[in-house]
């Protein structure tokens, strides 16, 4: 037979779960308020443009620059077949 601080100890992580389960949605923050009167966008620096891409090209993981696809390369502005 356990020992009874044993079986305390092993439903210990059970009872912290559901305490924690209705404790802590009452902590989230509520979204839905008024938005402070001072409270500004967050600003990165940049401005959005539309980018023209030419056929077969694709936009950089940076989102900044664009490349041909492979197997293509640029030519004036256009992407072409050949290295």
């Amino acid at each position: 037979m356990r020992h009874p601080l044993a079986k305390l100890i092993a439903k210990t992580p059970v009872i912290a779960g559901v305490i924690a389960s209705f404790a802590f949605p009452v902590l989230a923050q509520d979204v839905t308020g008024p938005i402070q009167q001072d409270a500004k966008a967050p600003s990165y620096g940049g401005v959005c443009i539309d980018i023209d891409l030419p056929k077969n090209a694709y936009i950089d993981r940076s989102g900044n620059r664009w490349g041909c696809n492979r197997g293509l390369r640029l030519s004036d502005g256009v992407c072409i077949l050949g290295r």
